[in-house]
């Protein structure tokens, strides 16, 4: 959900789409709308254990957020975050080459996810942008998410529904794993739409299981509570890891809680803290909850 700044209208039509999702769960759930899922079985955790040495708690952020090396070096020491996740804009090279430089000087670890589009608008330039990209800092240990929520996103151009998808994501699993074959490849996290089934993601991670190293999910419209639950149903289904890329704190209430129902069953828990001052919202939220103290409260709670 929280990625890449695109026009209004899309935001708008995106915005419409999860509020729908969240009124169905509200008239099945009853309570807050937020689906709960049946708890983790014995033998989900003993299958996903086996596949899962640690969670990584990541914060989410975006290139303009454009973190130097003191802020970095707050949220591994302070906060006890373990990695970054955030958009990879075609071509920026500074911004990237100082973001990996000192992420990895601090001790975090990058999770990039693959534009919207790019120039020439066809899978085969997409792939061989992202590709470039992979080759240019290959040997770094970074980690590539394809595409940002596809279930409800992919540009038309690139390709359309869960064929689409797949037909792009495989073309950019094969360029990036060509220019840097130790990276980390995973499907893109789908958003509250595909909740709380999955179908969606489970169907992409099945289909590209030869090509990538794990399934992302965006388990918006979940229970905090539940989030472990989700994490498992996709693992059961696939077979894969499966990574918690991005999940948003709405109301100042949960993050704790998710971070603790998922602890152990994600290799990642990509998450941010949004109930901020009114002056931040207005300004364009210029830190993206990062000087949030129930947020770095969370994460360093969470790595314990």
């Amino acid at each position: 959900m929280r990625s890449q700044r695109r026009s209004t209208g899309t935001f708008i039509f995106s915005a419409v789409a999860v509020l729908a999702s969240l009124l169905v769960f509200a008239g099945c759930n009853g309570g807050n709308g937020l689906a709960k899922l049946p708890p983790v079985s014995p033998a989900q955790v003993n299958a996903i254990t086996g596949r899962v040495k640690a969670t990584d708690y990541y914060v989410v952020m975006h290139p303009a957020d454009a973190p130097d090396l003191a802020t970095l070096r707050t949220l591994h020491d302070q906060w006890h975050a373990r990695g970054i996740r955030m958009d990879y804009l075609v071509g920026d090279w500074s911004l990237y080459d100082a973001l990996i430089t000192n992420a990895l000087a601090v001790g975090l670890k990058v999770l990039l996810i693959t534009p919207y589009t790019t120039a020439g608008g066809t899978v085969d330039a997409y792939a061989q942008a992202v590709g470039t990209a992979a080759q240019r800092y290959a040997g770094r240990g970074l980690t590539w998410e394809i595409y940002n929520e596809p279930d409800s996103r992919l540009d038309k151009s690139l390709g359309v529904g869960l064929t689409g998808y797949i037909t792009l994501a495989k073309a950019t699993a094969n360029a990036i794993r060509a220019n840097d074959p130790g990276a980390t490849i995973l499907t893109g996290g789908t958003s509250g739409i595909d909740s709380p089934h999955f179908t969606f993601a489970i169907a992409a991670a099945k289909a590209l299981a030869p090509y990538v190293d794990g399934a992302s999910i965006h388990p918006y419209g979940i229970d905090y509570g539940s989030l472990g639950s989700a994490v498992a149903e996709v693992a059961t289904a696939t077979g894969l890891p499966v990574y918690l890329t991005e999940w948003g704190n709405n109301n100042g209430q949960g993050l704790a809680q998710a971070m603790a129902s998922a602890k152990g069953l994600t290799a990642i828990f990509g998450a941010y803290e949004y109930q901020e001052q009114a002056a931040e919202t207005a300004a364009g939220d210029p830190d993206w909850g990062l000087k949030d103290t129930g947020a770095w409260q969370a994460f360093a709670a969470a790595a314990q």
